[in-house]
């Protein structure tokens, strides 16, 4: 038994340990290694990631042509047409019967245009083109259209696949009256019973001149009243 207590008792061997140079080489070629392993990642921060290689038969990239479809021009589309306006007048509103009178029209250029006049007697209709400013005058003789009585113009017009409709009228009046014949009236033919006459053998009238000669005389002026010949403001024959 003693000799079994005293076998555990023993300490168990310890390998034997390395010698200070031996460990002191092992720590330098690590730090060595390691500082080698550094400076190569400074090394490859400063020149940047490599550069890959032009394979043989390919372009470099600045020299690639791109292989996508031009682009196709955008087709124009020409605006739309403007929104179609309308206007008509009259060229009188209270024209003379017998006369004329004509509706104008404005809207746009080349537009087609109808015009109906509604008189008494029945529709009168004219169609046209406005030309290059939009405008276009119909004109309607009246005749003997009935005075007072209003006639109403319906005016339609199209262009661009767009209509408008708007409405004149006017009111026919009565033509002026004929003047009337002049009055022709003849010389009275001088009373025989006058005295004394002119040197062509005409009577005499109140506030003629008289001659000299019959200065103070008394006569009967071609109307019959009594006269003298005196001066007023020259020689004159003045009722007696």
């Amino acid at each position: 038994m003693s000799e079994n207590r005293q076998i555990w008792d023993r300490p168990a061997p310890q390998p034997p340990r390395k010698s200070w140079p031996a460990r002191h080489k092992v720590w330098t070629a690590i730090i060595g290694v390691v500082g080698v392993l550094v400076v190569l990642g400074v090394i490859g921060t400063i020149a940047g990631p490599p550069k890959p290689t032009a394979s043989v038969g390919t372009l470099p990239a600045s020299t690639k042509v791109s292989s996508s479809p031009a682009p196709s021009p955008t087709p124009t589309t020409s605006p739309p047409p403007a929104p179609l306006t309308s206007t008509a007048s009259v060229t009188r509103s209270r024209p003379r019967t017998g006369t004329k009178v004509g509706v104008q029209v404005s809207t746009a250029p080349g537009a087609r245009i109808w015009v109906v006049a509604h008189f008494e007697a029945g529709d009168r209709e004219k169609t046209a083109r406005a030309d290059a400013t939009g405008l276009h005058t119909f004109w309607f003789p009246l005749g003997s259209a009935p005075p007072g009585i209003r006639v109403m113009v319906t005016v339609r017009v199209s262009a661009h696949g767009q209509k408008r409709f708007t409405r004149v009228w006017f009111t026919p009046r009565q033509p002026p009256p004929p003047p009337a014949p002049k009055a022709t009236t003849a010389p009275p033919a001088p009373a025989s019973g006058c005295y004394p006459k002119t040197g062509s053998g005409n009577c005499y009238e109140p506030g003629e001149f008289c001659p000299h000669a019959d200065a103070g005389m008394s006569g009967i002026a071609g109307n019959g009243e009594a006269i003298i010949c005196e001066d007023n403001n020259g020689l004159r024959w003045e009722p007696a």
